[in-house]
């Protein structure tokens, strides 16, 4: 790969990354008492050693794949979607009640509830980006303040109207097998979610690089600029914001379809907010983002093995997620002054044969 597009490569600090997070890790586990080769074994029977271990990783990945792309939609426009958690909820709302109470065959509840999901999260999404078009309120502020409605809405309908009876417990009824995604390998949590994951990853990319991405990275780069090329910044902001709450409603509708299968109010633990970082790690493209929710996912599925084979906390996955995000953003620091030195020297070489070309030509005149 030429020295150009290794340095743009969304990968070019996330590999690096990963890899100085595993090796940080080996280091803490042995400070801890745990042979680093014991831990590295661990990671692996974890997160890829079997069906089960695959499908553990996948559960774990694949809502922080969702957030972070929902994240990214709404970043590369210089909009920042913080959001996402209440629009993961909502999109598990509209997925439990569509799952419970429409009694269908899996063909037609299963898409009907994903569906249903999306627009949940795509109309929790729509809120600040027309509050701030109409009124001018920050999308952060907005968003935030969404999130916590959203969840309290669910507690409280999972609290009365939608608890299921006789357990005690703030929580829904379980969805039937029909509103389920089916496993792929029996047994294990490895579903055909999986797939929504691959198309929701090549719709972004795609999306990236349609007329309407060029204006989300023109919007992005400099409003100033896309009001100047006539880019209408008020549709495109309340359509970028819709599509990244369509993500984060398709985040929760599939770990509720793929995994739970009934609504809590701890549903999530904060995979919105972790998406966030899954984003940054991903560089906000969509392969580079994949590739940072399948490490984070299997850092997580391994935590779980590790602390019983090691009796190693499970905070473990928290300090290698920390490492690594540290690391990436330290890399696009550096990425940022080694590209911003190669556009001064560039600028300097065309400044320098200019002036060349001018003093020849004065020559040839005289």
């Amino acid at each position: 790969m030429p020295a150009k597009r290794l340095l743009e490569s969304p990968l070019a600090g996330a590999i690096p990354a990963a890899i100085i997070a595993l090796l940080v890790s080996g280091l803490l586990v042995a400070i801890a008492g745990v042979s680093p080769i014991s831990a590295y074994k661990a990671i692996w029977e974890g997160g890829l050693g079997s069906s089960s271990a695959l499908g553990a990783t996948a559960v774990a990945t694949l809502p922080l794949l969702f957030a972070a792309l929902a994240f990214a939609v709404t970043f590369r426009a210089g909009l920042y979607n913080i959001g996402i958690e209440g629009q993961l909820y909502m999109g598990a709302l509209a997925s439990t009640v569509v799952g419970l109470y429409l009694h269908a065959p899996r063909g037609v509840v299963l898409p009907a509830a994903v569906i249903a999901g999306m627009l949940a999260g795509m109309a929790w999404g729509i809120l600040p980006a027309l509050l701030k078009v109409w009124r001018g309120v920050n999308e952060i502020v907005s968003s935030l303040f969404l999130s916590y409605i959203a969840i309290y809405i669910v507690g409280w309908l999972v609290s009365g109207p939608l608890e299921a009876p006789g357990l005690g417990v703030a929580q829904s009824e379980v969805i039937p097998e029909a509103a389920r995604f089916p496993e792929i390998i029996a047994g294990s949590k490895l579903t055909w979610a999986i797939l929504v994951a691959l198309v929701a990853v090549i719709l972004v990319w795609l999306l990236f690089r349609t007329p309407f991405g060029v204006d989300l990275r023109v919007l992005g780069g400099s409003r100033r600029v896309a009001d100047y090329v006539g880019i209408d910044v008020s549709r495109t902001t309340i359509v970028a914001f819709a599509i990244s709450g369509a993500l984060g409603g398709l985040a929760g509708s599939v770990e509720l379809l793929g995994n739970q299968y009934s609504l809590s109010p701890e549903f999530s633990p904060g995979w919105g907010y972790t998406g966030i970082a899954v984003a940054v790690l991903g560089a906000g493209a969509a392969w580079g983002i994949a590739s940072a929710a399948l490490f984070f996912g299997l850092i997580g599925a391994a935590a779980v093995e590790l602390q019983f084979t090691e009796q190693l906390s499970p905070d473990f996955a928290v300090v290698v997620q920390a490492v690594a995000l540290i690391v990436v953003l330290l890399g696009l620091k550096l990425q940022g002054q080694l590209l911003l030195r190669r556009s001064s020297r560039q600028a300097m070489e065309a400044e320098a044969g200019a002036d060349q070309a001018a003093a020849a030509g004065g020559a040839t005149v005289a």
